[in-house]
């Protein structure tokens, strides 16, 4: 859907979001026309869904407009006709917008939404719905995560549960039992994948982004 907007097929897609009080499709198809927003740069995509040669769901994947890392994307307009809900035509588009993101290499795929039901919809899919990411609802971590990158991040998750602040880097090689370089790499590695956020020159500026179901339990006397 790249190229060309099959306008004449969005009809019904149009007429039922404005029925139910949505303007995003109207905006997904004015951006396309004026060329503002034709999903067309590198791992960018527009996406449909078809039953029977009718489109029933659209969805789209943009870079992030909001952040400055050029390896966060963002899901955009997403509309599946009202028919056509819980029949998996709305999971199948989200989950190749997912893997579309990932094969892209984005390392952070974010939304917005204030839907009680997409809220569970999107956090059946992997997002977390308590997210900080800025002007975003929801966010999924598209990178894969390491069994010691999971073990750096259950500790800094416990640790800030309990101390109401994030570790310093010298009381992580302490429990990790590693030099100075190595912690400060692997805490490099961490923000670079999205997996945590953190403030470049600031101390104990960690905030840990990934779902805690999502990472390994810590092991170990510490």
């Amino acid at each position: 859907m790249r190229d060309e907007l099959p306008l004449a097929q969005m009809e019904a897609l149009l007429a039922e979001s404005r029925a139910e009080g949505h303007h995003f499709v109207d905006r997904l198809v004015d951006d396309f026309i004026d060329g503002s927003n034709r999903f067309d740069q590198p791992g960018e995509a527009l996406l449909g869904v078809y039953a029977g040669g009718q489109l029933v769901a659209v969805g789209g994947l943009n870079r992030d407009p909001y952040l400055p890392d050029e390896n966060a994307g963002r899901v955009r307009h997403v509309y599946v006709l009202p028919a056509f809900r819980r029949q998996g035509a709305g999971r199948l588009l989200m989950q190749t917008i997912i893997a579309t993101a990932r094969s892209s290499h984005f390392r952070l795929l974010t939304l917005r939404t204030l839907n009680p039901v997409a809220d569970t919809f999107y956090r059946a899919l992997g997002f977390r719905g308590d997210s900080d990411v800025e002007e975003a609802t929801h966010h999924l971590v598209c990178q894969p995560l390491t069994q010691k990158q999971g073990q750096y991040l259950a500790f800094l998750h416990s640790y800030t549960a309990a101390h109401g602040r994030p570790p310093s880097e010298a009381e992580m090689q302490r429990v990790f039992r590693v030099t100075p370089p190595t912690v400060h790499s692997m805490i490099l590695r961490l923000d670079e994948n999205g997996w945590i956020a953190r403030t470049p020159g600031q101390a104990r500026s960690i905030r840990v982004l990934a779902s805690p179901y999502q990472f390994l339990p810590l092991e170990g006397d510490g």
